[in-house]
């Protein structure tokens, strides 16, 4: 936990210390995507404690409808893990909606709905006891980012954003897996788009 809390801390400081460039050209929309590095701890229950890790990369494409305002997708493709040999696969397409501010500021706004499942090795091994689950899940997410220009049409993009997320557990085997990420989650997008 204090690893990727470290880790993002440096990446913000790097990136304030940089200046972006004026993009003087016409702007049609953009292609590229994002890497998150996530990290949470909850205990859900007394005494117990659960570190949590994620690596996610999600393809966006989206395009101008005037100077401010882009709509397009994306697709998040999620890994997940935790403490207790929790396993994650997660996919969710989301419709996104950004505008840009002053000084290649920008907001971003997406909801969106998915399939995943996941896999619990009790006691620690990894062969004995498993049970597989699958699940829909729901999205909304909202947050800020930067652009910084290193070329004429390409950009480094840091995010900050927040996301909520349901799922449905009616039919899953072992359920509490998924009702302990039912809090909001902040994450660290860290972008690379093509604008054309």
């Amino acid at each position: 936990m204090k690893t990727c809390i470290a880790i993002n801390i440096l990446l913000i400081c790097l990136y304030t210390e940089m200046f972006s460039q004026k993009n003087d050209f016409q702007r049609k929309g953009f292609l590229g995507g994002d890497f998150i590095l996530s990290c949470s701890n909850n205990a859900a229950r007394p005494f117990e404690k659960r570190n949590n890790k994620s690596f996610v990369f999600t393809p966006k494409y989206g395009y101008f409808i005037s100077d401010s305002y882009l709509i397009g997708s994306e697709i998040t493709l999620g890994f997940y893990s935790t403490t207790f040999s929790v396993s994650e696969k997660v996919i969710i397409l989301s419709p996104l909606i950004r505008y840009y501010l002053s000084f290649n500021l920008f907001l971003e706004f997406n909801t969106g709905i998915g399939y995943g499942k996941y896999q619990v090795s009790q006691n620690g091994y990894a062969d004995i006891n498993k049970n597989k689950n699958k699940y829909f899940v729901t999205q909304l997410g909202g947050g800020i980012g930067y652009s910084i220009f290193f070329k004429k049409r390409l950009s480094l993009e840091p995010l900050l954003i927040i996301k909520k997320q349901t799922f449905d557990i009616r039919n899953l085997d072992q359920p509490q897996y998924l009702t302990d990420k039912l809090g909001v989650q902040l994450s660290f997008n860290l972008g690379f788009n093509y604008y054309y």
